[in-house]
């Protein structure tokens, strides 16, 4: 069955910034040292509860390989949170997936 995208709540928030909603735009420019935190909520099957497992961030710095920077498994109602500290000046793109299969794209500009 098709996972129901609009129950889907993901929001990223920088460590002094207010947070951001995802439709918002997913280009950011942030601190080195800071924290980059995304919480959400995952969407589930029609007439089944929310998709429940781990949840992946992976990262790649400028043009360079995909790599795991964070992963956590959700509750029981499909709530989940990842943080990761910019440790280094650059292009950091994100993706987050979540076990509903429905991937968020960030890219961060660390200076």
């Amino acid at each position: 069955m098709k996972i129901l995208r609009a129950i889907v709540v993901l929001v990223a928030a920088l460590a002094v910034a207010a947070p951001v909603a995802l439709g918002a735009s997913a280009e950011q420019r942030v601190s080195l040292g800071g924290t980059f935190s995304v919480f959400g909520h995952t969407g589930s099957a029609a007439g089944a509860g929310p998709a429940t497992g781990r949840v992946v961030m992976s990262g790649r710095w400028d043009a360079g390989p995909w790599r795991v920077v964070a992963s956590a498994r959700t509750d029981s109602r499909g709530r989940y949170r990842l943080s990761i500290k910019l440790h280094r000046r650059g292009i950091l793109h994100l993706r987050v997936t979540p076990p509903d299969g429905d991937d968020h794209v960030f890219v961060l500009h660390v200076v």
